[in-house]
């Protein structure tokens, strides 16, 4: 047990340093009126990943990206 937690203290730093974030917003058209179930699709340029969401009854959408 004394193993684990002298590791902790460690292992706490770079669990920060996660190469992680959310990206949000609002999509609206020419006429400034919100487009609910837009699909987004969001493309990371260095790795290719794409991850997609879709926006709620507001326009608004909210991802989680790696």
């Amino acid at each position: 047990m004394k193993r684990i937690l002298t590791m902790l203290p460690i292992a706490a730093p770079l669990l920060a340093q996660q190469g992680r974030g959310t990206i949000s917003g609002t999509v609206t058209d020419a006429t400034g009126a919100t487009v609910p179930g837009a699909t987004i699709i969001i493309t990371n340029a260095a790795t290719n990943a794409a991850f997609s969401t879709t926006t709620n009854e507001l326009g608004y959408y909210r991802r989680w990206c790696f």
